[in-house]
């Protein structure tokens, strides 16, 4: 395995474009500000944001993925409005370039928010395996898609969705991750697809937590909801646990299985359980950036609200490491110091 090392925006793009199987590890962190997308299109690579002496925090462009045995750790992506109107993801994956779907796909403790569309997406048939753990999905915008607020406008008018898996895709497994401040799609199951949806935290959403989709009679293939807790925030709306949407025909096709979820009234103190997974979520939790702080604040405290447009100033890209030291050059070393990194920034083993 090489490992490539980053420091600027190109040499991350380049490091993303790379042929065969690579480590990525970050020579800084801070605000890589990002001028297109990143794309994702080769088998075999790991991005580990615990290498940086301080939080990696992608902004104004999202991620993309096309790749097989893709796995991501400790980064923040925030991608916020563009100069248009238009659907920008904070990260998407897709069908490889050939239409099959990807497989190995890992998202571990990132934080994603800002998004203009889906902060998180599964597009349609894009994947047959795939883990989401211990992530922050969060504040994507109500209105969005300019540079100043009148112009903050998706094509769809008001538009804030946390993370649809689209149709087809199978053997998703959805684990302790916390949703913030989305309209819906916390997750969202479509058509088709096969998703466990298990131990997750949605706080303060505005019409849906999680649900499914139904068209024609057809729902799910499998979907899975068990042990997600709905936290209630200062302010509400619709707030159900789960529900089929989009036609209301009866589901004669498909299975939906929902059990032993529970909800936390305002006036109510979150469960340790609850607690416990907000503290491992996100990128590099004990010594985080200031977006993914201050949502885990909000949730703790029970705080804060749905979001038209991002911060300006943007938020601080966090503290730096003490006695921080480079990645070592070697995979097996490389390894065992991500691993011991991961530990003492926070993280748990997937």
């Amino acid at each position: 395995m090489k490992i490539l090392r980053v420091k600027t925006v190109a040499e991350w793009q380049a490091a993303c474009g790379a042929q065969g199987p690579r480590a990525v590890v970050f020579d800084r962190g801070g605000y890589y500000e990002l001028d297109r997308e990143t794309v994702i299109d080769h088998d075999d690579i790991v991005v580990m944001g615990e290498t940086a002496p301080e939080p990696v925090i992608f902004s104004r462009f999202g991620l993309r993925v096309q790749a097989s045995n893709v796995t991501l750790r400790h980064l923040t992506v925030l991608p916020g409005p563009g100069p248009r109107a238009q659907d920008r993801d904070g990260i998407r994956v897709l069908p490889r370039r050939d239409k099959t779907p990807v497989r190995g796909f890992r998202a571990i403790n990132l934080t994603v928010g800002w998004s203009c569309d889906e902060v998180f997406s599964f597009a349609h048939g894009a994947v047959e395996d795939a883990l989401v753990q211990d992530c922050i999905f969060a504040e994507a915008l109500r209105i969005a898609g300019g540079t100043s607020h009148p112009d903050w406008t998706h094509p769809k008018g008001a538009h804030s969705m946390g993370m649809l898996i689209g149709r087809r895709n199978l053997g998703v497994r959805i684990v302790s991750n916390l949703f913030a401040f989305n309209f819906f799609r916390n997750p969202a199951v479509h058509v088709a697809s096969q998703a466990c949806v298990v131990g997750n935290i949605i706080y303060s959403p505005f019409e849906n937590a999680a649900h499914v989709y139904v068209d024609k009679g057809q729902g799910p293939r499998e979907a899975v909801f068990s042990g997600n807790w709905l936290v209630d925030g200062p302010k509400l709306h619709g707030n159900r646990v789960s529900a089929a949407v989009a036609k209301p025909q009866p589901m004669t096709s498909g299975t939906v299985e929902i059990y032993d979820n529970g909800r936390v009234m305002l006036d109510q103190a979150l469960p340790a359980s609850v607690r416990a997974t907000i503290t491992h979520c996100g990128a590099r939790p004990t010594l985080a950036d200031g977006f993914s702080e201050r949502i885990r604040r909000a949730v703790l405290d029970r705080t804060g609200g749905w979001r038209d447009g991002p911060d300006l100033p943007w938020p601080p890209p966090g503290p730096s490491e003490p006695d921080w030291r480079a990645a070592p050059g070697t995979t097996g070393a490389l390894l065992r110091y991500a691993a011991r990194h991961n530990a003492l920034l926070g993280g748990r083993t997937p």
